[in-house]
């Protein structure tokens, strides 16, 4: 998951994955949508309910 993030240094797209650099955005690029996030969970709340 990515968030768009408009800032004085440009606009970018921040990784919710703390591995990614954040990947600046100009005007020329093309953004395709896949999916729609419908919420999140941590990896505390699924411990323990794995096999």
């Amino acid at each position: 998951m990515k968030e768009l993030q408009n800032d004085k240094d440009g606009i970018f797209l921040i990784s919710l994955n703390e591995k990614y650099a954040p990947i600046k955005v100009s005007e020329n690029d093309r953004l395709d949508i896949f999916g729609k996030v419908l919420g999140k969970s941590d990896a505390s709340a699924i411990t323990g309910h794995c096999r």
